[in-house]
């Protein structure tokens, strides 16, 4: 009897570990499948975020190259919450890229994904033919703070009031005379402080990080048609907690260049994107060159007394741009050069128009 009670129990005992056993296997073969379904599912969402972002690039690239093409007022574009990063040759959303190639686009190094939008402006870049339209870009949670002395109010408040886009966010103040300025803190996730007058300022405290970006533009008269002068990048230093000059002094040429220098982040950025800019000005340049040997020989048939104005005088206008921009690197030495060159060669269409001859451009 004692055998049997033994022998049921080592059976029970048995039955009890093989039913454990099926648990478990149904337990492991259960998370197999639910790990599998996950998988699916995320790479599933993960493969269709990323045709998002393809999309996404497609239509900005879209976009970038019409607002090349044509001068157009500042738009807003309504983006997924992505963030985009611009540089000098590129922009990034997330793994996926696409190349600026030669086209030229003032941006700030990242609009972040809770303003869901892009604020894209453009301006002709005629110097003094069109070279190219520049293009600039934003995010609304980006605020710009125009500053400068009331004394120098007539010259500066059209630049800020009325040739600055609306779209943006921008704030106007008065630099005070122990070089203060002030204004609110919106907690805006980049702050750019834009000092015309070539004057140095003390923020609010609240803006000393490097969220901030200081640039400061020397004295300039915007009723020139090539307005010329210096712009100085300042970062925010951990160790020093002030504010540091970054890189060299560089220059602006003319306003929709000073524009780009407002929409750049960094003297690195800026730089590069004139470089770019002086290069297609040589391309342009040489293109032009070609044309005023087309017209020296075509115009001394069809029309009468306007072949003096495409020989050696419009030729050595175009030989002096050439030389100043073949090399872009050098584009800050020679933005003297470039304005002197445009100038005269203005003079010499102006001369050409009255005698209703054919234009260089």
């Amino acid at each position: 009897m004692r055998r049997s009670l033994y022998k049921r129990k080592k059976q029970n005992k048995k039955g009890a570990i093989e039913v454990q056993m099926n648990w478990i296997f149904i337990a492991i073969i259960g998370c197999i499948i639910l790990l599998f379904f996950v998988t699916v599912a995320v790479k599933q969402r993960s493969a269709s975020q990323q045709r998002l972002i393809g999309e996404v690039v497609k239509d900005l690239d879209s976009y970038i190259s019409g607002a090349l093409s044509s001068t157009q007022a500042a738009t807003v574009i309504p983006i997924p919450d992505f963030e985009v990063q611009f540089d000098c040759n590129e922009y990034r959303i997330e793994k996926q890229r696409n190349l600026l190639e030669n086209r030229v686009v003032f941006a700030t190094d990242s609009v972040s994904p809770e303003d869901r939008q892009l604020v894209v402006w453009s301006l002709p870049w005629n110097i003094p033919y069109l070279v190219t339209n520049f293009l600039y870009v934003t995010g609304p949670g980006v605020k710009y703070v125009f500053a400068y002395k009331q004394s120098q109010e007539p010259n500066y408040k059209e630049f800020c009031e009325e040739l600055i886009t609306d779209k943006i966010d921008k704030e106007i103040v008065y630099i005070q005379e122990d070089g203060t300025i002030d204004f609110a803190n919106e907690n805006n996730y980049k702050l750019k402080i834009v000092v015309l007058g070539g004057h140095q300022v003390t923020p609010p405290a609240f803006a000393y990080n490097e969220k901030t970006t200081i640039l400061i533009v020397s004295p300039f008269d915007r009723t020139q048609k090539y307005p010329i002068g210096n712009l100085e990048y300042y970062q925010y230093g951990k160790e020093t907690r002030n504010f540091e000059k970054e890189g060299e002094t560089l220059t602006f040429i003319g306003i929709p260049s000073l524009v780009g220098a407002i929409f750049s982040d960094s003297y690195e950025n800026y730089n590069c994107l004139m470089e770019k800019a002086v290069r297609n000005l040589n391309v342009v340049n040489t293109i032009l060159i070609e044309k005023v040997n087309l017209l020296s020989s075509k115009t001394t048939e069809k029309v009468a007394g306007c072949s003096i104005f495409y020989g050696d005088v419009e030729l050595e206008h175009l030989s002096r741009m050439n030389n100043a921009t073949r090399y872009p690197e050098r584009w800050t030495e020679n933005a003297g050069k470039i304005i002197n060159t445009a100038n005269l060669l203005d003079i010499r269409n102006e001369i050409i128009e009255q005698q209703s001859c054919p234009l260089l451009y």
